[in-house]
């Protein structure tokens, strides 16, 4: 699951400009990184949950949307949430507030602000 998070997780930074997951990972390539056929596995049993939290959607948005939508479903992961915040800081804020309550294992998320998603994740 590590993979998965770090991986998403750079994401989520990457409009701040850092480049690192949650527990300071340096980003790899997307392409580089694989699951054996036993970390699929784990995930699968796990009954693990996603929300999509982005910052608006367009095609971009979009197409992220899509594949992470795929390889959660290929994965067994239920997507609980997923919202558009309209390129409005305060309104992801909130988005992300109230997909919490949900108590997903996952967030992927492309945050408005910077300094808001720093507030609201931590």
């Amino acid at each position: 699951m590590t993979v998965l998070a770090s991986l998403f997780a750079a994401h989520a930074f990457a409009a701040e400009g850092v480049t690192t997951g949650p527990n300071g990972e340096k980003p790899v390539p997307a392409a580089s990184l694989t699951l054996t056929a036993a970390q699929e596995q784990q995930i699968k049993d796990g009954k693990f949950t996603a929300a999509l939290v982005w910052h608006e959607m367009s095609e971009y948005t979009n197409a992220v949307n899509a594949g992470a939508r795929d390889e959660f479903k290929r994965l067994g992961i239920e997507v609980v949430a997923q919202t558009d915040a309209g390129f409005d800081a305060a309104r992801q804020k909130a988005d992300v507030e109230t997909v919490m309550a949900k108590k997903p294992s996952i967030i992927l998320s492309l945050p408005v602000d910077p300094a808001t998603a720093a507030s609201v994740y931590d």
